[in-house]
């Protein structure tokens, strides 16, 4: 279809998080977008609706699904769990760790079943081994065929943004090698001025959030370059966010300053604003006084977390 005087929208650059955003809105916006994922599995997509959607759930130590889309047919409830890439090189066990995410969220009562899948420009899925162990795929040039068969405004933002993500895609992966050389500085930074820290984050990933473990079980600390945050992850607590909210006011009381409560899925953080750092830049365009900043606002959670740790561990004696 051709659609005539509608806005004409630039994009300098589409990142995952961008794309990720535009598939969950598909996915809400096209009833038959959503049927179309469900035909991809072999399923009858009749009556199919989306109950619910979530951006980048993470799971403790299973780690992190980009999208999951819970959709219900006949009474019965399936999880859609996506991996979505641009042009990011691929973490080893990534696949892997989406069905062990997948798995426990059926034995949790979640949904019933559960299926897989990489959302990614075809050009990305002909090149990676790793891409190929999903289960499905949807490949960007899908999508944009799909759009094409609209005559909506939202259709036509969504077929500009998803051409830019596919143009991105072709260029030389140096976007990889700047991530890779930035986490490289980082760990080395860490391990010479901060080697208290315990870095989950392994080399090679390419993503903006760095992970490390604390002493408490299943508590862990987020560094997120580019939203210039620090946050004190405690899983499954988002429903005591009243508590977590006094926590962090006793803390400010007490000399703490700006931590901050929040929810992040169903789990509840306590949040401090830090510098942005652009993982995307090199590492020359560090300036070391703000990364600095950085780390002692990740010590402050980790000493925190350490004391509650200790302090556990002694009354419990």
């Amino acid at each position: 279809m051709v659609v005539e005087q509608l806005t004409e929208y630039h994009f300098d650059k589409v990142y995952e998080r961008d794309m990720d955003f535009l598939f969950i809105q598909m996915a809400s916006y096209y009833q038959d977008f959503l049927e179309m994922l469900l035909k991809k599995t072999g399923r009858d997509s009749t009556g199919v609706r989306l109950v619910a959607a979530e951006h980048s759930k993470v799971m403790g130590s299973l780690g992190e699904s980009d999208i999951e889309l819970i959709v219900e047919q006949n009474g019965i409830r399936i999880g859609l769990l996506i991996e979505d890439k641009v042009d990011a090189g691929a973490m080893q066990n990534q696949c892997a760790r989406y069905f062990e995410r997948g798995s426990h969220s059926v034995d949790q009562g979640e949904y019933s079943d559960f299926c897989v899948f990489i959302f990614c420009p075809r050009r990305y899925l002909e090149g990676n081994e790793e891409a190929k162990k999903y289960q499905y795929s949807i490949t960007y040039e899908e999508c944009e065929s799909f759009l094409e068969t609209k005559n909506d405004a939202m259709s036509y933002l969504f077929r500009q943004q998803i051409s830019v993500a596919i143009g991105n895609a072709k260029k030389p992966a140096k976007h990889d090698e700047i991530k890779q050389g930035f986490l490289r500085n980082y760990k080395k930074f860490q391990e010479d001025n901060y080697s208290v820290l315990d870095m989950a984050t392994q080399e090679g990933k390419l993503g903006d959030w760095i992970q490390y473990r604390t002493q408490l079980r299943g508590v862990y600390i987020l560094h997120k370059l580019q939203e210039g945050q620090v946050c004190l992850i405690i899983p499954n607590s988002a429903s005591e966010m009243k508590e977590v909210k006094e926590i962090a006011e006793q803390l400010n009381y007490l000399g703490l300053r700006n931590i901050f409560a929040e929810k992040a899925s169903k789990s509840a953080a306590l949040r401090i604003n830090v510098p942005v750092l652009h993982n995307t830049g090199g590492w020359d365009m560090v300036v070391e006084a703000e990364l600095r900043d950085c780390f002692d606002s990740i010590m402050t959670l980790y000493r925190l977390s350490d004391a509650v740790s200790n302090f556990t561990r002694l009354i419990n004696s």
